[in-house]
């Protein structure tokens, strides 16, 4: 089973902005996961303002940058090209983004961004 691991971290007592982001990626039958990290940087006053459907748009593309989007991309071709459905886990450690409604996050589903929830 393919499996793409993404955690969203407390933020550091550093002064730093954002949230760190670590994700991991897992084939059945390989050793070690590949791992892919990032910050989430989100306007939390910004995001109470938008639609559901911006809501789910604005985490997604917040989280689904650069190394991470690349990873997710590729663990989806990857998972498809061997005929198996790609395992998708969210930890949200960060207590400050736990009451945010993640069952609206979208990702980059082929060529365009769409509710996660629905490619089950």
């Amino acid at each position: 089973m393919s499996t793409f691991e993404i955690t969203i971290q407390n933020q550091p007592k550093t002064g730093e902005a954002g949230w760190p982001v670590v994700a991991l990626e897992s084939q059945t039958g390989t050793l070690l996961p590949v791992r892919s990290e990032s910050t989430l940087q989100l306007n939390l006053a910004e995001l109470l303002q938008l639609t559901r459907q911006e809501y789910g748009l604005y985490l997604g593309q917040a989280l689904f940058q650069g190394e991470i989007r690349d990873a997710f991309i590729s663990a989806r071709t990857t998972a498809e090209s061997i005929g198996q459905p790609l395992r998708l886990l969210l930890f949200v450690e960060a207590t400050d983004l736990h009451s945010l409604h993640w069952e609206r996050l979208n990702g980059p589903l082929g060529r365009q961004w769409d509710f996660l929830i629905l490619d089950q």
